[in-house]
């Protein structure tokens, strides 16, 4: 068994080896192919704005905002991503 050891030690750190490289190159294939799509043509072919599943979540949070305001703003200020329109 002892002198089958250095060759089974060989013979392991030959097939990491190629496995790695394996695995890199799918790696390196996958983000390629990954960036070409998000270049060459957009995710959704449409804007998020006419979304209308995005539209109810603006309309969320505009309804949990107004009610924060009628409710608790003796207490606390409320962060804002954008200026207040008037």
């Amino acid at each position: 068994m002892l002198p089958a050891v250095p060759l089974v030690i060989i013979v392991a750190v030959s097939t990491a080896a190629q496995a790695a490289t394996l695995l890199a190159r799918g790696h390196c294939g996958g983000c390629g192919c990954f960036r070409c799509r998000v270049v060459l043509e957009s995710a959704l072919g449409f804007s998020p704005e006419d979304n209308l599943a995005y539209r109810d979540y603006v309309v969320l949070h505009q309804n949990g905002e107004r009610f924060l305001e009628a409710r608790f703003l003796w207490r606390t200020r409320l962060l804002r991503g954008r200026p207040r329109m008037n």
